[in-house]
């Protein structure tokens, strides 16, 4: 529930801030110098009234601004608002793991990280293993978990 809820806020605020960013024909029939250069940009790709693409194109020539330089001016705030929605999701989903323990502890299922002494080796390494059995497993059960011993601290072999 927590997580539909972030991801729809998320996607309700880029949406409100995307769409702000678009002109409508009466802005452009009352102050056409006020509306700025990114909805000016982001109105000229996608409309479809090809009065308001008209109205635009003159204000963009008047400011010296090339047509043209809109498609990319509107792709990279996507990009950007897709990295910034990225980033939200990854926020929440620490914050979620923060409050739910998801990397560390010993709940007694999936693998963890374990370092330790090797009584064959030199220094310390480490190790993938079960947190239901503390068995050593291949370390691919562990790709993408954070490094911390906090499973089994200060285990040897």
């Amino acid at each position: 529930m927590r997580k539909s809820l972030s991801r729809g806020s998320i996607c309700a605020v880029l949406s409100f801030s995307l769409a702000a960013c678009t002109t409508s024909t009466s802005q452009m029939a009352k102050e056409p110098h006020k509306v700025p250069k990114s909805a000016l940009c982001r109105s000229y790709v996608q409309t479809n009234d090809q009065n308001l693409r008209y109205q635009i194109h003159t204000e963009l020539n008047r400011r010296g601004i090339h047509p043209a330089t809109c498609d990319k001016m509107v792709q990279d705030q996507n990009n950007a608002a897709a990295a910034l929605a990225a980033v939200a999701v990854i926020g929440a989903a620490v914050a979620v793991c923060s409050n739910n323990n998801c990397g560390g502890g010993s709940s007694g299922y999936g693998y963890a990280w374990d370092q330790f002494q090797h009584p064959n080796a030199f220094g310390l390494m480490w190790a993938c293993r079960s947190r239901a059995t503390g068995q050593f497993a291949d370390n691919y059960h562990c790709n993408g978990l954070a490094m911390h011993d906090n499973t089994w601290p200060g285990m040897y072999l």
